[in-house]
């Protein structure tokens, strides 16, 4: 399957077999048209960051929208987005990061302070 990812600042789109898919505020789900940061899991799903609306995810028909009121997400801006190894979604906030653990429980990463 040809696979490819454009990202703008309005909107982002996926190649497949030759033909596009754009996606934006005003024909989909998409939070914001302020894209920050995306990321694909294992299953395909899209794991989209935005400017001020918190966190989607889209499996290619539903939108899941995440943000400060409706999760743990410490914070609506979302900075990055990174997939571990175990399909932890770790995701940089400008308030602190959080994890999103699959079945779906978001949690703060809370920092230690080094002893002295």
């Amino acid at each position: 399957m040809l696979f490819n990812l454009t990202l703008t600042l309005t909107n982002f789109s996926f190649l497949r077999s030759r033909e596009w898919t754009v996606y934006n505020t005003s024909n989909s789900n998409l939070l914001s048209k302020y894209v920050n940061a995306i990321a694909i899991d294992r299953q395909g799903n899209k794991w989209i960051g935005t400017h001020w609306r918190g966190l989607a995810k889209f499996d290619g028909v539903n939108w899941t929208v995440y943000n400060a009121s409706n999760s743990g997400l410490p914070y609506n801006y979302i900075c990055a987005i990174a997939i571990d190894g175990r399909g932890n979604k770790w995701i940089g906030t400008l308030k602190g990061i959080a994890v999103y653990r699959e079945g779906g429980v978001i949690l703060p990463v809370e920092g230690k302070e080094k002893a002295n």
